[in-house]
């Protein structure tokens, strides 16, 4: 066995896990939050209507300016505070939202869609 063998077998070690890590779905309720508000703000950066109505199913763009709703989701930094499962798979969050200027927490309520980017989709807030 040369002297290179165990550096690169601990080479492909650490580069499985990286890879485990950012094929691996989240798998907690505050994970599950997490990720998908990651996704919220990006296609609310990015000015992307038809995925930011993937993410929050709510929304009627019918009755809302959609590209309002856009920057004032995109404009905050999310940090679920309490989340935990119901109705089979169905995720029941608390967020608190900031900005420098402002804080604000909302409930959301979260179920799993094949139509979302994040496998996930928002249907409900209060």
């Amino acid at each position: 066995m040369s002297s290179s063998s165990p550096l690169l077998l601990l080479l492909l070690a650490v580069t499985m896990a990286s890879a485990y890590y950012f094929i691996a779905p989240p798998t907690t309720p505050v994970e599950i939050v997490k990720h998908h508000m990651k996704y919220v703000v990006e296609a609310g950066d990015a000015e992307n209507a038809t995925t930011f109505l993937q993410l929050i199913e709510f929304i009627n763009p019918a009755k809302t300016n959609v590209t309002l709703a856009m920057a004032v989701f995109s404009s905050y930094e999310y940090y679920p505070i309490t989340a935990e499962f119901f109705n089979h798979g169905h995720v029941y969050t608390r967020v608190d939202m900031k900005k420098p200027e402002r804080e604000m927490y909302m409930y959301f309520m979260l179920r799993p869609t094949t139509s979302s980017p994040s496998g996930w989709t928002i249907y409900n807030v209060t």
